[in-house]
């Protein structure tokens, strides 16, 4: 009868999956994880050589990915000094619970990371920041301690 040939197995499908931890910039912020992945179908007359190009276009895309996610994050340029230097007004006097106008001048990319945070809110240097207000107008800032009992 018919030799059995041995078939080796195939590739059939390549995933690379690259992801990044980036430190925060105060101690009570979580860490910010980013992960991507691109996944490629392999088809039957890939050559070993066109695998390997394929495989590395893709860690360099994620790399490239990686970069600007971490570079544009909005949480990675708040800076806990600066903000304290907002015209910030107290809701009762010597108390640090305070709000100011969203469109405060200083106050820009505070706004663009409230809004792209998915809860509207950021912990910032021992602070939570959200948007008050029935137009949210206004910026508030709560102790952080206080706003985990609210």
């Amino acid at each position: 009868m018919g030799e059995k040939t041995e078939q080796k197995p195939r590739i059939s499908r390549l995933v690379i999956g690259l992801g990044k931890t980036s430190r925060p910039s105060t101690d009570r912020e979580e860490w910010v994880k980013t992960h991507y992945e691109i996944e490629f179908e392999i088809g039957a007359g890939v050559t070993p050589d066109e695998f390997e190009k394929a495989r590395r276009a893709a860690l360099q895309t994620i790399e490239g990915w990686l970069a600007e996610s971490v570079g544009k994050s909005p949480l990675a340029v708040l800076n806990p000094a600066e903000l304290d230097k907002l015209p910030w007004k107290e809701y009762k006097s010597g108390h640090r619970n305070a709000w100011v106008f969203a469109n405060t001048q200083g106050a820009e990319k505070l706004l663009e990371a409230i809004k792209s945070a998915p809860n509207g809110r950021v912990e910032v240097g021992g602070f939570v920041y959200r948007l008050s207000g029935k137009d949210l107008q206004f910026i508030s800032r709560t102790v952080a301690a206080e706003a985990v009992q609210k």
